[in-house]
């Protein structure tokens, strides 16, 4: 699942995670738009989003890796 997919899910916004998180919104739009990959997040940013969305890190992770297509070297 890519983020965009996993913010659909939750029926969540760009804008709503940043506030919701305190995650600069330009770092959630560089996952969303593949520019920047998600499976690299900080710890931090991992726990907080992982909270936000009622996940596990471990499950945070696994969802973000199922079809997973990597976008940096």
């Amino acid at each position: 699942m890519t983020f965009q997919e996993l913010l659909k899910k939750n029926n969540m916004t760009n804008y709503r995670l940043h506030k919701n998180t305190g995650i600069h919104e330009s770092v959630i739009g560089n996952w969303v738009n593949n520019k920047r990959d998600p499976l690299r997040m900080p710890f931090e940013h991992a726990f907080l989003i992982s909270k936000e969305f009622g996940l596990s890190m471990e499950e945070l992770f696994l969802t973000l890796s199922s079809g997973h297509e990597k976008t940096e070297p």
